[in-house]
């Protein structure tokens, strides 16, 4: 689903979103992450995010993986899009090693998810722990069947809005 798409647009806020959860467990060396909320652009061909959630209370964090709280993931969403109208369109997460390639584990839970929500764009971020370097942003293009690196560009979503892209 992802051939189509020509760009991300990641809202300034979502940076620092990230850099407050990376600064929790930078010294820890565990991976964190969450779900990416947005929505297509009208064009249809761009993404807009325009948050991102931690992983909540229960999540799990550990050194080569992570695991969100499934059950405050879905609160914080249903928040957003009641508030917003902004919806789920993916995860993200670290390594702590700052390695923002994609691991065999990250590439089976993109395809994973992508064929579980059939229809969308799901993409995925990887940082690193050190949030000073760029994060990379990926998608299941379904056609393919290969993982592509996306390019981005951090916005204010709010001006991306009222340009009505």
């Amino acid at each position: 689903m992802c051939v189509e798409m020509s760009k991300v647009y990641v809202d300034k806020s979502v940076i620092e979103c990230m850099r407050k959860e990376i600064d929790k467990v930078c010294e820890k060396e565990i991976e964190t992450g969450g779900i990416i909320l947005g929505r297509n652009s009208e064009k249809e061909t761009d993404i807009i995010i325009s948050h991102i959630i931690d992983g909540g209370y229960n999540a799990e964090r550990k050194s080569m993986s992570f695991k969100k709280d499934i059950k405050y993931s879905k609160k914080m969403e249903n928040k957003i899009f009641e508030k917003y109208g902004f919806y789920y369109i993916g995860e993200w997460h670290t390594h702590p090693n700052n390695n923002m390639q994609y691991s065999l584990m990250d590439m089976e839970s993109m395809i994973s998810i992508s064929n579980n929500n059939l229809g969308y764009k799901m993409i995925f971020i990887i940082s690193g722990n050190d949030y000073k370097k760029p994060f990379k942003i990926y998608c299941y293009n379904q056609t393919t069947r290969n993982i592509e690196e996306l390019t981005y560009e951090v916005i204010e979503v709010e001006k991306i809005l009222k340009r009505g892209e």
